[in-house]
């Protein structure tokens, strides 16, 4: 079982920006992308890749746990990897991230929402999350927050 941090996973996608010299991607676009890899993931193992739940906001799926930590970035792009729940300096970073990276099913998902999405728009990736018929068109209420996506219906 898996259960990662969304910090981590969110960690993944700047990586890979970097890495490959694509957009760096903001909080929202980071939400979204871990969303996505999060039910890739489902579907492809049944298990949850992230730890914490998402919940229906305005615009779109939110890990609260993410938000928090990014939310000082506003609709700025992040370059710089972040820490996570006990995990704080570059070495620990590192050596999570690594653990991620050896989950085939982990990276898999990753790397198939990387590739389908970094060329994406921050309002393509709301818009994405927001189809009909989607865990959050399914559960959103307007100016209500704590409302969960169930993982039943994100994979």
């Amino acid at each position: 079982m898996s259960n990662y941090q969304p910090q981590m996973i969110a960690n993944m996608f700047i990586e890979l920006a970097k890495e490959n010299g694509s957009r760096h991607f903001t909080q929202l676009d980071l939400q979204k992308l871990c969303y996505i890899a999060h039910g890739t993931y489902l579907a492809l193992t049944d298990e949850p890749l992230i730890g914490t739940v998402f919940e229906a906001w305005d615009y779109g799926p939110v890990s609260p746990e993410l938000y928090h930590e990014l939310k000082l970035h506003g609709n700025k792009p992040i370059k710089e990897l972040m820490g996570g729940t006990f995990i704080e300096d570059e070495a620990e970073i590192r050596e999570y991230m690594n653990r991620i990276k050896s989950n085939p099913s982990a990276k898999n998902a990753i790397d198939i929402v990387y590739k389908n999405f970094k060329n994406v728009s921050s309002a393509g990736l709301v818009a994405f999350t927001h189809k009909k018929g989607t865990p959050w068109e399914n559960h959103y209420q307007p100016d209500t927050r704590n409302i969960e996506l169930p993982d039943t219906e994100t994979k």
